[in-house]
């Protein structure tokens, strides 16, 4: 008896394993039967999240969690379960290192990467990039380095680092046609298209953009061509086209429902909302503005939010409610010197001008007018100084009238 006893306690560690790898097998068949089917990958959300977790923490399980974990995690991305993706993260790549799969820890690096940019940590976001360059040059991974070198190139193009920003978009965009990668080379064309609408080459962005577009929609990659319907919106609304701009953010709504992605959506609603406030309905653009603000206090990504209050707090100036507008303006230059976003202060201080100037408060909106100008520096973000230049430049005649 004794024996027998002690050989059920030795096979405890082998049974654990086998029910372990027979569940990740079970959830897998799941994934892939109802793939497409965000309401039961919803519910059944934890359960899944729990298989990939165990599953990773078992060397043998590991070639088959890793590929549960693949095709589950950008329903995590797109749906905003963000804390569960990078847990799984973090886990995966200690397991890929383990099992010295230099490839896939590569690819969840970047994963990682992306939800540090998502959450608005750009200088981590940077470091996980220049980490899978190196990591990927020493194991002679190009198509992992180019899509490093893409995505570094939107980072510093956000950071204004212009140069930086071409030469790793224009790298990664020849490692990609030599790979004769049409995912990689849309990537990078939407990159650069982002890069020269902060530099405020418009017709470049916009051909730039819709090369992208083109790609995707050739290949029938809705998540990527929603990137650029939106892109496009952006652009559109910046130059004062807004009716250009909603024809592109109604396709990209379409396709953000159809894919069932809600931080794409509420990036959406935070264009119509701008779209609509250009085309004077500022009621529409409130509403929309506030469609953004119910999505992402989800995930708590303040950079986002000071976009949107901002436009909550335009809208409601626009329609007279100064009170709430003045205490969106206030609440988002707080939060964007706590986040050290000079540029976005900036922004702020502009639209607490326009609260001056709809009030008649002449005096006050003159001398914030002057300290704007000594902050603009086109130097340092091209997009901003065109913005403030033009704006200030309309300030002062309204100013100059009323004297």
């Amino acid at each position: 008896m004794a024996v027998g006893a002690l050989t059920d306690t030795q096979n405890v560690p082998l049974l654990f394993q086998q029910k372990v790898l027979l569940n990740v097998r079970y959830w897998q068949k799941f994934v892939d039967d109802k793939r497409g089917d965000v309401a039961a990958f919803d519910r059944k959300r934890e359960q899944i999240v729990n298989a990939i977790t165990f599953g990773l923490a078992q060397a043998e399980a590991w070639p088959e969690a890793s590929n549960l974990f693949k095709d589950y995690a950008p329903h995590l991305e797109r749906r905003g379960f963000w804390k569960d993706w990078a847990e799984l993260l973090e886990r995966a790549i200690a397991a890929a290192s383990q099992a010295n799969d230099t490839g896939t820890a590569l690819n969840l690096t970047i994963q990682l990467a992306r939800l540090a940019t998502g959450q608005g940590n750009f200088d981590l976001a940077i470091d996980y990039y220049q980490q899978v360059i190196r990591q990927a040059g020493q194991a002679g991974n190009r198509y992992q380095q180019a899509r490093a070198y893409s995505n570094l190139g939107y980072l510093y193009a956000q950071q204004a680092n212009w140069v930086g920003a071409e030469t790793m978009c224009r790298c990664a965009l020849g490692i990609f046609e030599k790979l004769d990668s049409a995912h990689g080379r849309a990537h990078t064309e939407n990159h650069l298209g982002l890069l020269y609408f902060e530099h405020t080459e418009w017709e470049k962005a916009r051909q730039h953009l819709e090369r992208a577009c083109t790609i995707w929609e050739s290949m029938g990659d809705l998540y990527g061509l929603h990137f650029g319907q939106i892109n496009l919106g952006l652009l559109c609304n910046e130059i004062k086209k807004p009716d250009q701009a909603l024809t592109y953010l109604e396709n990209a709504q379409r396709l953000t429902e159809e894919i069932k992605a809600d931080v794409a959506q509420g990036k959406v609603f935070i264009e119509m909302g701008v779209a609509y406030r250009l085309k004077g309905e500022p009621a529409r653009a409130e509403a929309y503005a506030g469609r953004a603000e119910q999505i992402f206090r989800r995930f708590s990504n303040l950079r986002v939010l000071s976009v949107v209050w901002n436009n909550l707090g335009l809208a409601c100036l626009d329609q007279g409610k100064w009170a709430e507008a003045r205490q969106y303006f206030e609440t988002v230059q707080k939060t964007q010197r706590q986040l050290k976003n000079r540029n976005g202060e900036l922004r702020s201080r502009v639209y607490l001008v326009e609260y001056e100037l709809a009030r008649g408060n002449w005096r006050q909106a003159s001398e914030q007018v002057r300290q704007l100008e000594t902050l603009i520096d086109p130097q340092q973000n091209p997009r901003l100084a065109h913005y403030l230049q033009s704006v200030l430049a309309q300030y002062q005649h309204e100013l100059a009238r009323a004297a």
